[in-house]
Order: structure tokens, then C-alpha cells, then sequence
């Protein structure tokens, strides 16, 4: 039988734990995220998350709707939020071993209305 899938925090929780480094998939169109205004025109934004990254997160904090955390944008810290349910997915990396997780269903609170706002993902089959 397999694994239930995680969700959003319990995968980043578990990313977290083994040092490794993830990718997050952001659905930037979702109405809570808080991100640089520079990203603003991107429905979909790739968050690099880790300890051990060139430049360290900070002020990381796992909360009950969202994940919030500084990181930096050409220099600049930002303090940014993302709700769990404005993570479509991760990428994660731990040593030789790489995983990626996918929840496929759009956020639950938009900035505009569903049935005007682009997919936030597409499958690209090569």
C-alpha cells in the first residue's frame, strides 16, 4: 500500500529535518502570499528553501496557515508568506536523492476570480 502524501508542512517539516534543500512551487495568484513586488506578474514563483544554502534563510517560521521566512531577491531580504494552501509543490534534494511532490489542485483564496486566472502549473511531457 503506499504512503499517503504529505502535506505542504509535513513534507517542508521532513526537508527541514534532514538538511537538504527544496524547491517550493508558489501559486502567486493565491490572495494571502506575500512576496516581492518584482515577482507580482508571475502566477507561479519557484521559492529555493534550505539551511545550507549561499545565502542562509532567516526568521524561518512554520505556522498554522502559513510558512513565513526571509529570503533574498538580488540582495535585498524580504520577508515572505506563503499559506500551505498556496504551495502547489516541492522539489527536494538531500544528498544523491531527489523527490518531487505535487498537489495539482489550485489554491483555495485568489486575488482573481478562478475562471479568469491562468493554470499555475503545465505538464510539459518531453
Amino acid at each position: 500500500m503506499d504512503e499517503p502524501l504529505p502535506t505542504p508542512r509535513e513534507a517542508l517539516e521532513r526537508m527541514l529535518a534532514t538538511g537538504g534543500i527544496m524547491q517550493i512551487i508558489v501559486d502567486n495568484t493565491h490572495a494571502d502570499v506575500r512576496l516581492p513586488k518584482t515577482l507580482a506578474d508571475q502566477a507561479t514563483v519557484a521559492l529555493n528553501l534550505g539551511y545550507n544554502m549561499p545565502v542562509p534563510m532567516r526568521d524561518f517560521v512554520l505556522g498554522e496557515t502559513a510558512v513565513e521566512m526571509v529570503l533574498t531577491f538580488n540582495r535585498n531580504p524580504f520577508r515572505c508568506v506563503v499559506p500551505w494552501t498556496a504551495i502547489a509543490a516541492m522539489n527536494v534534494s538531500v544528498g544523491d536523492r531527489f523527490w518531487y511532490i505535487g498537489w495539482g489542485g489550485p489554491a483555495q483564496d485568489t486575488k482573481e476570480p478562478s475562471a479568469k486566472r491562468p493554470s499555475p502549473l503545465t505538464l510539459v511531457k518531453s
